[in-house]
């Protein structure tokens, strides 16, 4: 795992703050208000990932799968849903060809863009290893 303090600590607060939204003390919307610096569960995710697909290891075409699906939402209370589907836990790192197989599906689009992965690479300060 990552040895970043940084990260550790936004590890502590996702888990809080997604706690906080199950328990219903505060809602998805209120996050940034109460001053909570919110970084989504698909970022710590791709940090954690080391940036590749957790199946077969490509660098290409990433994307998010969630385990709890949407369809899920209609089952459970709002707070506990959106507290699970989008918890770091939930989400795993595919390749869009992992994840076209996984839904066995044609699926285009949807990637995470390298920009995006810049971003959280350089807030993080994780060094870019393709240089």
């Amino acid at each position: 795992m990552n040895n970043n303090k940084k990260l550790k600590k936004t590890i502590s607060e996702h888990k809080k703050i997604t706690f906080l939204i199950a328990e219903g003390i505060i809602k998805k919307d209120d996050i940034k208000s109460l001053g909570f610096h919110h970084i989504t569960g698909e970022e710590i995710c791709l940090i954690l990932s080391d940036f590749k697909c957790e199946h077969c290891g490509s660098e290409d075409n990433l994307t998010i799968h969630h385990l709890i699906y949407k369809h899920n939402k209609k089952y459970c209370p709002t707070n506990k849903y959106y507290s699970q589907r989008f918890y770091f836990f939930n989400l795993v790192v595919l390749c869009i060809n992992c994840h076209k197989k996984l839904h066995h599906e044609k699926r285009d689009g949807g990637f995470i863009s390298s920009k995006k992965i810049i971003q959280i690479k350089k807030e993080y300060g994780i060094k870019d290893d393709k240089k």
